[in-house]
């Protein structure tokens, strides 16, 4: 087994099928590279380095940790890993049963990495992470960790239940609200579509519009960026394609009312963001 650290996207290309297979494996939606290279290409901050690790057993692929590095104002070198920034959710990914094995070669590499890290910051991950605690035992060096802002990330595991199952667990109240929220939009004329890579420019346009509406009587989304919009019509049309990404929309006489964006690997979905018309509430 061995890692290597890469820094040019294009010397990823090579790798981005085996990488796309292990997030499906692993169930990491936000650790795709259509994703995250995207991101790098639009969105990354000034200044900032590739440094993705990927370790290899023989020929196969069985880990990525997808960092960058960049410098602080007084010149200390921060690993971040890629679209931390815009994800809540992300983690490197690694076949399980060489979990250890590989977390020990992310660390190696990046000790190694030049100019050396001062900061290793994860940043959006979910906790508990057993990978986190074992990176942090496998630095050759002291390791002092400072925990920051914790927040809520909700999580619906259906297991082998169908979505109408699901429903009908529910209590009442929450199943006759669904009905008349649902009732009411058709009775309006709304029809509720999934997007295939066609409609993708169309309703990643609204769907843009209807989330930054939405928030600029509150000082605006701090989700959209420099560069978000880009990464949403590079990435997004690529990953309904492949299957790795669903957009569902509200359509109402033409036009996109609502619209909400997943990203997809293996059995797993995470919901990114969504926009929909505030006068719907009435």
């Amino acid at each position: 087994m061995r890692g290597i650290v890469l820094h040019d996207p294009s010397s990823l290309a090579a790798y981005r099928e085996p990488w796309s297979r292990l997030a499906a494996d692993c169930n990491q939606p936000l650790t795709q590279p259509a994703w995250l290279l995207a991101w790098w290409k639009h969105c990354r901050p000034e200044g900032a380095e590739l440094r993705v690790v990927l370790v290899l057993d023989g020929d196969s692929l069985v880990g990525v940790a997808p960092f960058y590095i960049s410098r602080t104002r007084t010149g200390l070198v921060v690993a971040d890993l890629m679209a931390a920034d815009a994800t809540i959710g992300l983690e490197p990914i690694m076949v399980r049963a060489h979990a250890a094995a590989v977390v020990e070669q992310f660390a190696s590499c990046l000790v190694r990495s030049t100019p050396a890290i001062d900061i290793l910051r994860l940043s959006g991950v979910r906790m508990p992470a057993g990978w986190s605690s074992q990176l942090s035992q496998a630095w050759p060096s002291a390791v002092r960790v400072f925990p920051d802002e914790t927040v809520v990330n909700p999580e619906l595991v259906l297991g082998e239940l169908s979505f109408e199952r699901w429903l009908s667990q529910q209590s009442r109240n929450f199943r006759q609200q669904l009905g008349r929220f649902r009732r009411r939009l058709e009775q309006l004329g709304a029809s509720f579509h999934q997007a295939g890579p066609e409609d993708a420019p169309r309703v990643l346009s609204a769907f843009t519009q209807l989330h930054l509406e939405r928030w600029a009587s509150r000082g605006g989304s701090s989700a959209f960026k420099h560069g978000t919009a880009e990464l949403l019509s590079e990435a997004v049309p690529t990953l309904l394609a492949e299957g790795r990404a669903r957009l569902h929309y509200i359509d109402l006489d033409g036009a996109v009312i609502a619209a909400s964006l997943f990203l997809t690997a293996g059995d797993r979905a995470s919901y990114w963001l969504g926009g929909f018309d505030e006068l719907l509430r009435e």
